[in-house]
């Protein structure tokens, strides 16, 4: 077990009722959360450091946005063409 295990661990255990008898369940639960938290955070920031540096330019997104839009106007119209043929 190396160093850090072993200090993850004992602080594991102050914050656990199995290890320390007069902490309540709200308090263990209070901790999963906290901790379930600080490793989410920790997650972003190494796919944050994962990812290379983009940048997007406003045509870009403006591009992006109107592909999304005509997607979504086909799907209504081939919608609107199965209920006017009595396929849907």
């Amino acid at each position: 077990m190396s160093e850090k295990d072993k200090e993850e661990f004992e602080a594991f255990k102050k914050r656990s009722p199995k290890y320390n008898p007069g902490m309540n369940d709200q308090a263990e639960m209070d901790n999963e959360s906290e901790d379930i938290q600080h490793h989410d955070i920790d997650n972003n920031k190494a796919i944050q450091n994962d990812l290379p540096d983009q940048k997007v330019d406003d045509k870009t997104i403006k591009m992006l946005l109107i592909k999304k839009k005509n997607t979504i106007t086909v799907k209504i119209i081939q919608q609107k063409l199965k209920l006017n043929k009595g396929i849907l």
